[in-house]
């Protein structure tokens, strides 16, 4: 078994020398560990895990001017009912009450949708693109083992961080 051992070691120096490793053990399955500086230089080259934040802003942003949007929309729907005169409130009203009310659909769709209100639902659907766009966009997936998280984990971990306040 030692045998075993050591020609999976000398099979993974190659890899390990590609990584930069110099420092480094190998664990009893052969698999190389770097060391914190090698670690830090191979995350340098690519995304840091501390710049992976970015994504959650991001997403915290859209989800800000969603909340942005329908504080702007009942500031006027409230200044209407006191009679202020709002320039261009009757299509904007008109707009957002065809956005507001549930659709008319085929009877096949009720397996699978409950026809609940446009407006939500392009909500729900533009803020799954937005996330599933911010989550796989960079193509850094992941990285070699013993390297710290994948960059696919941590941006998708930031932009469920995101959505805790609004939970």
């Amino acid at each position: 078994m030692p045998a075993l051992i050591t020609l999976i070691a000398a099979a993974a120096l190659p890899l390990a020398a590609a990584h930069g490793g110099h420092g480094g053990v190998y664990d009893d399955k052969g698999r190389y560990i770097p060391t914190s500086d090698e670690l830090s230089a191979y995350q340098a080259a690519r995304i840091p895990w501390a710049k992976q934040v970015k994504y959650g802003y991001f997403y915290l942003a859209f989800l800000g001017a969603v909340v942005v949007g329908g504080v702007l929309a009942n500031v006027v729907f409230s200044l209407r009912v006191r009679r202020v005169k709002v320039p261009g409130y009757n299509r904007l009203a008109a707009a957002l009450r065809a956005l507001s009310y549930p659709r008319l659909r085929p009877s096949f769709l009720d397996y699978f949708w409950t026809g609940a209100p446009l407006g939500p639902n392009i909500v729900i659907v533009a803020g799954a693109l937005i996330a599933t766009g911010l989550t796989f966009g960079n193509q850094y997936y992941y990285w070699a083992p013993y390297y710290g998280s994948s960059p696919l984990c941590l941006r998708s971990e930031w932009i469920a961080m995101a959505t805790l306040p609004f939970v």
